[in-house]
């Protein structure tokens, strides 16, 4: 059995980053429980022997992230980052080339792992990593598979997403726990066998009622005409309501539309030129705080659809944290905050919820803005490192399953033997 305070092994499913999505924010918060000795975060692979075309479209692709390159790092307090690099060439033509490429890729885990025990938790699905994940995986004394999106809507490929739902659900079925970001996943990981907790995401900002400390915050705010109605997070089709955020922009000229966040496969050139319709590119973390600031209303424009009924909106929760009004669509996650957010069911309806909260700037009660900020501190990373905590040490200190945790019918290893041949690959969409 294994006894705190013990390892855990993480594969995320971005490199890390400064941008601290939920895999990033989780295992930070970890690493600082006293059950946990230290986080290893495995990067997603690089290959040394990637063809020169290819290798530049990955690298471009990471450094969108900031990503820090192959040397191990230490990102935060009890937190260290490794990046698997493959070496040996033709590794795809031999088994034994192919076993002695994945030993020399392991060797730095290996070497820090010290052969103790450990947790291992999956963030994401890649296919890329499926390899990684099963050698791994029969060393570890507990498997967790962190559900933190439902992978399979992300691909536009059908043959991507066959692959991507089919490995999801070997990783839940060969997990000893399976932690699902909203109700509607840990349904169907039950549906699976699997043994769940609903774990949904959470916010690691401060409440902040002062101006904008960043100069880039600052030089923003002098750009933009009040009142700002703002979004934060990823954008892309998948998620946005084209055709709401347009109608709102059109009805109301006067105000500016500020979408603050990663573009993806340029959704942005799908809007038509509005002049109160600003981009600005992702921040760190560190700096969100500031640039939210200058939001007076926050957005939650999303579809519901099959996309983000496996979400649970990091936005929503950092947009607590401001205490500024809040108005959404009515999409998975959100109804347990009908008492400090507007919800809307209708076009119609989302538009004059936002008019209303334009309306009411100034005049707005503090009591709704100290609620909503309330809210907002009750839903921290840390409060969810602890939930995770209390689980991981029940189900480690016991045959049965702790209270919070249903039953699973079955167990076996994260992925079962790799089939012959390539599979498609997992794209390039966001999670979190």
């Amino acid at each position: 059995m294994l006894a705190p305070p013990f390892p855990i092994l993480c594969f995320g499913y971005h490199p890390w980053n400064p941008m601290w999505k939920r895999n990033q924010s989780m295992m930070a918060s970890l690493a600082r429980r006293p059950a946990i000795e230290r986080v290893i975060f495995v990067n997603p692979e690089v290959s040394l022997l990637t063809p020169p075309r290819r290798l530049l479209g990955e690298l471009r692709s990471l450094r969108r992230y900031s990503w820090r390159g192959v040397w191990p790092y230490r990102a935060a307090t009890g937190v260290l980052v490794v990046t698997p690099i493959h070496v040996v060439p033709f590794s795809g033509r031999s088994a034994r080339l192919k076993r002695l490429d994945r030993a020399l890729a392991l060797a730095g885990l290996d070497q820090r792992l010290e052969a103790q025990r450990f947790v291992l938790i999956v963030n994401g699905v890649r296919i890329e990593t499926r390899e990684m994940v099963e050698t791994v995986a029969p060393q570890a004394s507990f498997r967790v598979f962190d559900w933190s999106d439902d992978f399979a809507q992300f691909p536009r490929d059908p043959r991507a997403r066959l692959a991507i739902e089919s490995l999801t659900e070997e990783y839940v079925r060969g997990a000893d726990l399976v932690l699902a970001v909203n109700d509607n996943l840990a349904a169907r990981a039950r549906t699976l066998g699997a043994r769940v907790a609903v774990v949904p995401n959470a916010t690691g900002l401060k409440s902040e009622t002062g101006r904008p400390a960043v100069p880039g915050a600052r030089s923003l705010a002098r750009r933009l005409r009040r009142p700002v109605i703002g979004y934060a997070g990823f954008i892309n089709e998948h998620r946005v309501d084209l055709d709401l955020v347009v109608e709102l922009a059109r009805r109301h000229p006067e105000w500016t539309i500020c979408f603050l966040g990663l573009v993806q496969l340029d959704f942005d050139r799908r809007f038509p030129p509005l002049p109160n319709l600003v981009f600005h590119p992702q921040v760190p973390h560190a700096e969100l705080s500031d640039y939210l600031s200058l939001f007076d209303v926050c957005l939650i424009p999303h579809l519901d659809n099959a996309h983000t009924a496996g979400q649970s909106p990091l936005k929503l929760y950092d947009y607590l944290t401001t205490g500024r009004p809040v108005v959404s669509t009515r999409i998975a996650g959100i109804d347990d905050f009908a008492d400090v957010i507007e919800i809307a069911d209708t076009r119609a309806e989302f538009i004059a919820a936002v008019e209303a909260a334009v309306s009411a700037s100034g005049r707005e009660p503090p009591e709704a803005a100290a609620a909503r900020r309330a809210r907002g501190a009750e839903h921290t990373w840390d409060a969810r490192a602890r939930q995770v905590e209390a689980i991981l040490l029940g189900a480690l200190g016991s045959l049965e399953p702790p209270a919070q945790v249903a039953d699973r019918s079955s167990g076996s290893s994260f992925a079962s033997s790799r089939s012959s041949g390539s599979s498609p690959s997992s794209g390039a969409m966001e999670s979190g």
